[in-house]
This record gives structure tokens, C-alpha cells and sequence, in this order.
């Protein structure tokens, strides 16, 4: 009878957890890599295709680029919270499009720094490696042997996989009760605009970083010339965009010799796989932006009529 018991007790855990996989699947099926997955498969050919992180989704003006160049159509599967990793995938996927012009924007030295990659960091938007061609994932994260099969048994758990789905509801909770009786945050289409204030790295170990990179020829992320072949292979045009950034982070960050060796560097990198270096960190004043990297509406308008009427005159 004992034993019996017991059997019946791990099958009603195995039913439990079991609904509560089917649950979270069905909660997550709208998260935002599963909707840029969607909006692929169901587009027709695009003629400009653009690809990052937050960045270059708040820079987009999908219609104001096509009303700057006729005869165009673009597609942004950019997606915030992401690493050159989830780029690659999206940019293999998003390439059954066809795109002629494939823009990929960047900001400080995320071309070359190595993407943190362990199980703890592996949630969020970044839980699409487990997903989306999961095994290209696994090697351009460096996984191999114990650590690879991690990520492959850890997919077939989306109560693990989407854990952060839980524990973000959790802190929205928090925070609605740690605020209750204070002023409203300021709150931007991607948050707290506070919360962005905080993620510039030090500006001396930040010059340190770029001279070493420089001094060592550190090459660019697997991720990354994964990205540049693929599109070169593909026969579109790679253009890499230094992205548009606030007068304090260019006078803190970039107006140094160090930086202008990194970003002479990344050109020739990107040059050297055929693509095209474009620097629009300047293009923008602060008012542009509604809060430490994100352009506003007004500003995404602006900055991507500039860069369409660039390029269609170059």
C-alpha cells in the first residue's frame, strides 16, 4: 500500500507540474521574441532588414524610412535585452526574406566584449536560445560537453526556460508596493528611465577595454562574424551602425583616443566582410532621447530619415 501511495503521489505531482509547463507556454506565447519570430514567418520579402538590440528598436521609424526611400520595405526584428547570440539567430531566420540591406546597430564595445552566457543569464528575451536554432546557439555561446547539454535538457522545461516570466510578475508586484504613496517613476516605452542611468560601465576601465582590444587585435564575437558571413554570404549589403548616443556618455566615453582607435578598429573589422561603417553616435542631441540610450518617438523619426537619406545618396 505504501508504495502504492507513492506512486500515486508522483503522478499527481508529474500531472501538476506537467499543466503547469502546458500554463507557461500558452502564458508566453506572446513574449517578444515568439512575436518577431511571428511577424517573420508571416511577412512577405522586405528590402531592408534591422537587427540589435533596444537600441535599434526605439531608433526605428519603419514608416518614416520607407516614405524617406520608395520602394522599399523594412522589417525590425530587434529585440531588447539581447546578445549578438539572439542577433545571429533572428538574422538566419529573418534571411528567408531576402532583404537587399541588412543594418545592424551597436553602442560601446558590445562587438567585442563576451557575452555572459551561463544558466543565470539565460532568461528573459536571451531564453530564446533554447528555442530558436538552439544548437548554432550552443556554439556560438562556446558551449560544449556538461554545459551544452544543459541548454539541450533545460529546453524541454519551459517552467525553467521562461522562469523570468514568473519572477518578472513578481517584481512588477513589488515595485507597484515599494512605490505606493511616492511619486510615479518616470516611466519610457522600456521602463524606468532611472534604471537606465546606471548601465555605463567605468569610464577608465571602459578606455582600458578598448586599448587592449586594439593592442591584441581581439577579434569580434563568434556571434558576430557569424552575422557579417551570413549576411555576406547571402549577398546583401552589411551596414553596421554606431548608434546614437547622449552628449554625456560621448564626452565620458567616446571622445578619448582609446575610443577612436576601438571604432577605427570595428570599421576595418567590418569593412574587412565587406560591409559598411556608419557612425550616427553625434546625429542626435540629447533632447532626442527619452532617457540614457533610448531615442523618443520624435527622435527615432528623425534619426531614420537621416540615415535612409544618407544612404540612398551614397
Amino acid at each position: 500500500m505504501r508504495i502504492r501511495a507513492i506512486f500515486v503521489q508522483l503522478m499527481v505531482w508529474a500531472g501538476a507540474l506537467g499543466l503547469l509547463n502546458v500554463a507557461i507556454v500558452r502564458l508566453t506565447a506572446n513574449s517578444l521574441p515568439r512575436q518577431v519570430l511571428r511577424a517573420i514567418a508571416e511577412s512577405a520579402n522586405v528590402t531592408d532588414l534591422f537587427v540589435g538590440n533596444s537600441v535599434m528598436v526605439a531608433a526605428l521609424d519603419r514608416a518614416g524610412f520607407e516614405a524617406a526611400r520608395p520602394g522599399t520595405r523594412a522589417l525590425n526584428v530587434a529585440v531588447g535585452s539581447t546578445s549578438p547570440v539572439e542577433h545571429d539567430l533572428f538574422v538566419h531566420r529573418a534571411l528567408r526574406l531576402a532583404p537587399q540591406r541588412v543594418y545592424y546597430a551597436f553602442f560601446d564595445s558590445q562587438l567585442t566584449r563576451p557575452v555572459p552566457s551561463r544558466w543565470r543569464d539565460l532568461s528573459g528575451t536571451r531564453a530564446m536560445v533554447y528555442y530558436v536554432d538552439r544548437e548554432r546557439a550552443i556554439r556560438l555561446m562556446g558551449r560544449d560537453g556538461p554545459s551544452a547539454w544543459q541548454v539541450r535538457l533545460t529546453s524541454w522545461l519551459p517552467m525553467v526556460v521562461e522562469r523570468a516570466t514568473l519572477w518578472a510578475a513578481v517584481e512588477r508586484a513589488r515595485r507597484k508596493l515599494a512605490g505606493f504613496g511616492a511619486p510615479p517613476p518616470e516611466i519610457g516605452r522600456f521602463g524606468r528611465t532611472a534604471d537606465f542611468a546606471g548601465l555605463e560601465d567605468d569610464p577608465d576601465v571602459f578606455r582600458q577595454y578598448c586599448a587592449d582590444v586594439v593592442a591584441h587585435r581581439a577579434p569580434l564575437l563568434a556571434a558576430v562574424r557569424d552575422l557579417f558571413e551570413t549576411v555576406r554570404d547571402a549577398r546583401a549589403e552589411l551596414i553596421v551602425i554606431e548608434a546614437p548616443m547622449t552628449s554625456s556618455h560621448r564626452r565620458r566615453f567616446y571622445d578619448t583616443p582609446e575610443w577612436e582607435a576601438y571604432r577605427a578598429y570595428v570599421r576595418s573589422e567590418t569593412e574587412r566582410f565587406g560591409g559598411r561603417f556608419v557612425d550616427a553616435s553625434d546625429w542626435m542631441v540629447d533632447a532626442a532621447f527619452e532617457d540614457a540610450v533610448h531615442l523618443s518617438a520624435a527622435g527615432a523619426t528623425t534619426f531614420t530619415t537621416r540615415l535612409a537619406l544618407r544612404l540612398a545618396r551614397s
